[in-house]
């Protein structure tokens, strides 16, 4: 699982939608006072994981942009990169896509991905899950 072991994608994928979900069931608890039982978050964690499974069209793929679009957001340290990903939705159309900066906020390399039918949060994950996939390929290891 770590960065210089070697990959297991359903492993790596697992972990990561897991811990999300935990991330999202902490923050429901900190600020909606919603509690989610741990057997609940595993399920929720579960279904993610297979609708991710339905999912793996790449659409668009772009590389080496050098003019930085910064709106309330910082660079990453010297020597780091900083990923930044998202997802959306409108109507049935459903993407999500990630972008990579270097410490002067360069694009460094970005992709989006269309979805099918599926959800916001799994959208989500999937795009994580593929930024992190992606700069392993792409040997980084300071994010």
């Amino acid at each position: 699982m770590f960065i210089n072991q070697p990959y297991d994608k359903n492993l790596f994928e697992k972990v990561f939608i897991l811990c999300w979900q935990i991330w999202k069931a902490r923050n429901d608890i900190v600020f909606k006072d919603i509690i989610v039982t741990t057997s609940k978050v595993v399920a929720i964690a579960a279904s993610y994981q297979n609708e991710i499974l339905l999912t793996d069209d790449v659409v668009e793929e772009g590389i080496n942009q050098t003019t930085p679009t910064t709106i309330g957001w910082s660079p990453a340290l010297n020597s780091h990169i900083k990923i930044n990903f998202d997802g959306s939705v409108q109507g049935n159309s459903v993407a999500g896509g990630y972008v990579f900066r270097n410490h002067e906020g360069n694009v460094i390399l970005s992709r989006a991905k269309r979805l099918g039918k599926t959800t916001i949060p799994t959208t989500e994950a999937v795009a994580l899950r593929d930024s992190l996939v992606k700069a392993k390929e792409q040997g980084y290891q300071n994010i």
